[in-house]
């Protein structure tokens, strides 16, 4: 039996063998490219050809194929700028992109360095614009500013060249619509490149500004000089009181002015009546307790004839 079998591999050798060569050859050279994955194919470790998605051949045990997705990839960004007025501002920018398969060299080489390139591209060209602007009156021009980080990162040509820095804004205010055209045109444009583009080796469809605001410190240091001003606001507010309370009641500057700490509830209140003046028990502030002090002999019993304690 086994003679036979031997007898029948040798009678059909010549004709199998090639097939069988072509067999193995096919299957381990042809390699299926996922949808949306871009394929790089190295040999002895050197990198080489970029194949797209589908069926591709590649020299068995030779070659071999790594993936790269295609798929949208999105990064939060967190850029600060200075303002004219010395208020450090943040932006919050999610930039959307996916990977440009003909410069896959340079998006391999750049993954490290993506994130910091891309927050130092939008800080040089915004943080410019925020150098000459008050905190304010940049935060609130929002629209122009996102206009210009997608120029920035996505177009060939920036359209404000030769604006001067002041009139950038403005630029992008007046050119709202025209500037959201060019953008939406650039996506159908797979060889409009950025030099940011161009320098990381991928395609950026958009950058969302998500928020622009005053960072935390600045809010905080923002917070504590708007309570130092309401202080000042109200102490000068409580003097004016004293003085027209120490005109009208024709009393002594620290008396007119425990009056008005009283009846502010910032001392504590008793009463007392003013003898031979006429008038009603009035509120009046003891600083010396109840045995007097302060400077005034006997609290307010050292002016008999003139102040007498709860009235008649």
């Amino acid at each position: 039996m086994l003679t036979y079998l031997w007898n029948a591999v040798v009678a059909v050798g010549p004709i199998l063998g090639p097939l069988l060569i072509i067999a193995v050859v096919l299957g381990y050279g042809l390699r299926k490219i996922p949808p949306m994955y871009y394929g790089r194919v190295s040999a002895f470790g050197k990198r080489g050809r970029v194949v797209k998605e589908g069926l591709r051949f590649l020299i068995p045990f030779v070659e071999e194929v790594e993936f790269y997705s295609k798929e949208m990839q999105r990064i939060p960004l967190e850029v600060t700028a200075t303002s004219k007025d010395k208020l450090e501002i943040i932006l919050q920018v999610t930039v959307t992109f996916v990977p440009d398969w003909n410069l896959i060299t340079a998006y391999e080489e750049s993954t490290k360095e993506r994130n910091g390139e891309l927050i130092d591209g939008i800080r040089a060209v915004v943080g410019e614009i925020a150098g000459v602007k008050k905190a304010e009156d940049f935060i609130q021009r929002r629209e122009a500013i996102g206009h210009l980080i997608n120029c920035l990162l996505r177009l060939k040509d920036l359209p404000h060249e030769g604006v001067s820095i002041n009139q950038r804004l403005q630029f992008y205010e007046i050119l709202a619509s025209e500037i959201s055209q060019l953008l939406k045109k650039e996506t159908s444009v797979p060889d409009e490149r950025s030099e940011i583009e161009d320098k990381l080796g991928i395609d950026i469809l958009d950058a969302h500004l998500k928020q622009i605001d005053f960072s935390p410190a600045t809010k905080a240091a923002l917070e504590k000089d708007r309570q130092t001003q309401a202080a000042m606001k109200a102490t000068e507010r409580m003097l004016g009181t004293a003085e027209r309370i120490q005109k009208t009641l024709n009393l002594e500057g620290s008396e007119a002015a425990n009056f008005v700490l009283v009846t502010a509830g910032h001392a504590k209140k008793q009463v007392v009546a003013m003898e031979g003046r006429g008038m009603s028990p009035i509120p009046f502030l003891n600083l010396g307790g109840e045995g007097g002090g302060g400077g005034h002999e006997g609290g307010n019993r050292g002016r008999e004839g003139n102040w007498k304690r709860g009235g008649k």
